[in-house]
């Protein structure tokens, strides 16, 4: 399946609207806060377990879109994990996700959400990671990035 990960700029006035008008693409795209995104990287690895875990049955959500969400935050909980990475009402920096959909589908999705690309809030904010995510020491060993991806990967081994 296609995958595109971007970054982009914006405002959503109305989040539950958004999400409505998000099903009326023919494809899946999922948006999350980039502020909670430890690079590129770590999005494309939380992408491909959510679909290796639909394919497998392991799933912990019955939507792909929320699937990413939980992978990306490397949490169990579905609440808890949109807490992390999900959208908010000041939520300017987005992480889109596009599986699927062809490229004029996704330059439509941007403009009809007014927003701008911008690959650049996909840059990982070290210390807001590390406050969000509660990181430790792992840290100083592996990276912000590798331990968000060591996190993904964890829900896979603990299912």
């Amino acid at each position: 399946m296609r995958m595109k990960i971007l970054g982009l700029k914006g405002k959503i006035e109305d989040i539950d609207a958004a999400i409505e008008k998000i099903k009326k693409y023919d494809c899946v795209i999922q948006l999350m806060d980039a502020r909670a995104i430890g690079g590129k990287r770590h999005v494309k690895h939380a992408v491909i377990h959510a679909l290796n875990a639909m394919k497998r049955n392991e799933n912990i959500a019955n939507d792909l879109g929320i699937e990413i969400c939980v992978r990306t935050a490397g949490e169990r909980q579905i609440s808890k994990a949109l807490d992390i990475v999900g959208i908010k009402d000041d939520t300017e920096e987005f992480c889109a996700v596009f599986l699927g959909c062809d490229e004029d589908i996704i330059e439509e999705f941007i403009k009809d959400f007014g927003f701008e690309k911008n690959n650049e809030v996909l840059k990982p904010n070290e210390s807001y990671l590390k406050k969000l995510y509660n990181l430790g020491k792992e840290v100083e060993v592996v990276g912000v990035e590798n331990a968000l991806i060591e996190r993904t990967t964890l829900l896979t081994i603990e299912v």
